[in-house]
């Protein structure tokens, strides 16, 4: 079986641009509920070395949405107390709980799509399309995580020389902004000797060509009929999974299609996880069975 993460490009690209539409533009909290799960889910089983704590951090968004939404938004039927003489309702409460599902759920489909989506995929999906996005959002996967490593390095150099203190708030912020300088100097050197590399070598000199090493397989075809299929079941009932939150929280459709469209939307959002885990457990069965056979051998 063939794992999500190494299907062609263009497939994971499109996956995750139809989940996280339906995600942004369908407030509902079931539908938050479903797509954070398949997110969380993708994401352990991508991300398994990142700590716990740290892998769920970004929850905090929900209940932060929660408690800053009705602040400022007083609409709804249902008032809840007075903050200042300005009603605080259940309504928004509500409402600010699932849009912070919604960005909590795009960030963990971001973050997957960050560590799935590498450089010479992006060339591979825009490079024949637009190559200075390509390269672009290739440069841009490549320097985060190079710019927190020199922010490490600086900071533990800093600590060795006996310069990154924490002794009050101060001297903190002070070794803080240090090393961000120490970081955004070095950032900016480093894109000039970019630009100057790339410059001497020719680039933007004549039409540009692509290569790419990816082949659209028999499983990305049938990846792409279920995940289409699941789609477009959800697309089709999307405007009665809609929930209304204004003055009271009521569904524009029958239970019936959210039904539907939330066992499609499952569906799509749980068959990356389902086979990222199960194929690397038929790859590490297979591994296993290559060695012993090895060591049989090796025995004769």
């Amino acid at each position: 079986m063939k794992q999500f993460s190494s299907l062609h490009p263009v497939m994971l690209f499109l996956y995750f641009c139809a989940v996280l539409g339906v995600t942004m533009f369908c407030l509902n909290p079931a539908v938050q509920l479903v797509s954070l799960g398949g997110a969380l889910l993708l994401n352990a089983i991508v991300d398994g070395q990142t700590k716990l704590r740290r892998r769920l951090l970004p929850l905090v968004m929900i209940p932060l949405g929660g408690v800053i939404n009705p602040i400022f938004s007083h609409h709804g039927q249902t008032v809840l107390f007075f903050l200042n003489n300005n009603p605080v309702t259940l309504q928004s409460f509500y409402y600010g709980l699932t849009m912070g599902g919604t960005v909590c759920a795009a960030l963990f489909w971001l973050k997957s799509f960050s560590q799935l989506m590498s450089s010479d995929k992006l060339l591979c999906v825009f490079g024949r399309v637009s190559p200075k996005l390509a390269l672009m959002l290739s440069l841009i996967l490549r320097f985060v995580p190079l710019l927190g490593r020199r922010s490490r390095d600086s900071r533990e150099a800093l600590q060795a020389m006996g310069l990154f203190r924490e002794d009050n708030f101060f001297l903190k912020l002070r070794s803080r902004v240090r090393v961000f300088f120490a970081v955004a100097a070095s950032a900016l050197e480093n894109g000039i000797i970019t630009a100057d590399s790339m410059e001497a070598r020719g680039y933007s000199v004549g039409r540009r060509t692509a290569y790419s090493t990816f082949r659209f397989s028999w499983a990305d075809g049938v990846f792409a009929f279920v995940c289409a299929a699941a789609l477009g079941a959800a697309l089709a009932v999307l405007r009665a999974m809609r929930v209304d939150f204004y003055p009271t929280v009521t569904l524009n459709g029958d239970r019936s299609a959210l039904a539907v469209g939330l066992a499609a939307f499952a569906l799509l959002c749980l068959l990356p996880g389902a086979l990222q885990g199960v194929g690397g457990l038929l790859r590490g069965r297979r591994l296993r069975r290559s060695l012993a056979y090895r060591g049989e051998v090796g025995s004769l």
